[in-house]
């Protein structure tokens, strides 16, 4: 995103962040409604404000992706999210749990996946049939707890190298 953008965003917030009369609670659910509503209502506006002066791209569900990202990596983007498109980025964004995120994201990259094709891995659940296969593996050859964390190391940098 361009330094322009980002200056123009701050800007917007900043200017429609000002509350003439907050009113009073009943409650902390009253509270959340009130502030999701203005949180809703923000960036509605903040859509047709980047869509009027840049392009379309800046929709609802794209600023709600994006906010998504910045939320999820407050430390900075992983480097990889550079190599990969917008589209997939936004699925990878709806996983919530962050193991499985990171193993679909270096899926994507190491084998250049399409849309449809990271659909239809996430719907045949290759994530959690590795897992599977690891725990069975774990069991069955009946490792320690330091055994089972070093081949799961192993076979995350093999998986890196191979998938």
């Amino acid at each position: 995103m361009n330094e322009n953008i980002l200056m123009d965003i701050e800007l917007f917030i900043k200017s429609h962040l000002f509350l003439d009369e907050v009113p009073e609670f009943k409650d902390w659910y009253d509270k959340e409604l009130f502030y999701m509503n203005i949180e809703n209502n923000l960036l509605k506006e903040l859509s047709e404000f980047l869509k009027e002066k840049y392009s379309d791209f800046y929709d609802l569900d794209n600023l709600n992706h994006i906010t998504k990202l910045f939320l999820l990596y407050p430390e900075g983007l992983p480097k990889i999210l550079n190599d990969l498109s917008w589209d997939i980025t936004k699925i990878l964004l709806d996983i919530f749990d962050e193991d499985k995120r990171e193993f679909y994201m270096n899926f994507c990259y190491e084998k250049n996946l399409s849309v449809p094709t990271l659909k239809k891995y996430l719907n045949e659940e290759i994530y959690e049939k590795f897992l599977y296969c690891l725990t069975t593996y774990y069991e069955k050859e009946k490792l320690d707890s330091k055994d089972f964390y070093e081949l799961i190391d192993k076979v995350i940098k093999v998986s890196k190298r191979i998938i």
